[in-house]
């Protein structure tokens, strides 16, 4: 059994959406909720399967192409399905009486670009998670392994004293000490997948890593997250889902969703520019264009240029204003003094089968293979000149005249 998304929430108004995009924790979101009443969670270990940048995007199994398959890849707000905690695939979420098929894609926005849905849902579920196991070990010092990726992935937290702290600024600190987790989580999968991991055997997803719209998106899920943690509207597992569906929606719609035909048109006028519509999934280089700032602080969207816009063959559905308000979205890396690299490190750990082409950026960490979230910066700056090194010897770069 499917269940429909719900109509009603806490608070999916455009104020408190605005107000949870600009990061305003004044907003008189609902206080009486409590730090210790935390849902108990495992943590999401299904990532949901989405999606290459592009539209009909072509496949192929080894060297052999699939004849008459195209994925689509483009979606609207109320195309959307019923979210479900740790969905993944299918039937792998937490909610065991309804079927999980959220039915992800990608959706343009006027203010915030292209968003991957299954994204935003991912990085809003580990921050619920996050937030949960935080609020658990509060002001303890503890440690959490996770699923590895490249390697063994481990978060420390830190010993801190909070005892100077009102109920309201724990949970204020909880929360985005939550979301700065789960973006480090998400930037890290931007760099495992550039490197050669994949969920699914045999099946690499290059031309995922660093896409244009994935930490924007990821950036999306925690801020959505982070509003129904302050509204009380993540009680249990089911609370949380139920919530989610309309602020995701909500959202999206705030943010000026476009329908699938409009969002078609913005599309198709950056191929050969940002995807390449002649190579197949799994090939890298089906992605062009890539965001190697994952140790950015601000993300700001990534709408279509108008330069690329002039290019359409369907101006009529270019239905954005040009004078529309964009939407960039903060990493809060401090909070009321509090910083948070100092109450949590992500240390990641790099097998010995990717270490040789992994590059380390200081001695330290070529000796004992491991990395923090302190070096995501330096390792996109790696990836970047190897790509772009790629792109110049293809001839790309002097076609968009970016030598």
């Amino acid at each position: 059994m499917q269940r429909s998304t719900w109509y009603s929430t806490v608070a999916g108004s455009p104020g408190a959406i605005e107000a949870a995009l600009a990061g305003d924790t004044t907003y008189p979101y609902f206080w009486d909720y409590d730090r210790r009443d935390a849902p108990d969670l495992a943590p999401p270990i299904h990532l949901r399967p989405c999606c290459a940048f592009g539209v009909d995007l072509k496949t192929q199994v080894g060297a052999v192409p699939v004849p008459g398959y195209r994925v689509e890849n483009l979606t609207q707000p109320s195309l959307l399905g019923p979210h479900t905690y740790d969905a993944g695939l299918a039937g792998q979420g937490t909610d065991r009486e309804v079927s999980s098929d959220e039915r992800n894609a990608q959706v343009y926005t006027c203010r915030g670009g292209f968003v991957d849905t299954a994204h935003v849902r991912d990085y809003a579920d580990w921050t619920v998670y996050l937030y949960a196991w935080i609020a658990r070990k509060w002001g303890a010092p503890a440690r959490l392994e996770l699923p590895p990726e490249l390697g063994p992935r481990v978060v420390h937290l830190h010993a801190f004293d909070p005892s100077t702290l009102e109920p309201a600024e724990a949970m204020v600190l909880a929360t985005t000490l939550a979301q700065w987790l789960s973006f480090q989580l998400s930037a890290w999968h931007e760099v495992a997948q550039w490197h050669g991991y994949h969920a699914v055997p045999l099946f690499p997803e290059y031309p995922s890593a660093y896409s244009l719209e994935d930490l924007y998106s990821n950036v999306l899920g925690t801020k959505i997250a982070g509003a129904l943690l302050l509204s009380g509207a993540a009680n249990t597992d089911q609370d949380y889902a139920r919530n989610m569906d309309v602020w995701l929606r909500n959202t999206l719609t705030e943010l000026g969703a476009v329908p699938v035909e409009n969002g078609r048109a913005y599309v198709e006028t950056v191929d050969q520019h940002w995807f390449d519509s002649n190579a197949r999934i799994p090939d890298k280089w089906i992605t062009l264009k890539r965001n190697y700032d994952i140790g950015g602080a601000v993300h700001p969207p990534q709408t279509v240029p108008e330069t690329l816009q002039a290019r359409s063959t369907a101006p009529d559905l270019l239905t954005c204003a040009d004078d529309v308000s964009l939407v960039p979205l903060e990493v809060v890396t401090e909070r009321d003094g509090h910083v948070m690299s100092d109450l949590a490190t992500l240390e990641i750990t790099i097998a010995e089968e990717f270490a040789a082409a992994f590059p380390f950026p200081t001695e330290t960490s070529r000796k004992t293979r491991r990395v923090t979230e302190a070096d995501f910066a330096a390792i996109g700056r790696a990836n970047r000149e190897v790509d772009q090194a790629e792109l110049r010897r293809r001839g790309w770069l002097a076609r968009w005249g970016d030598e």
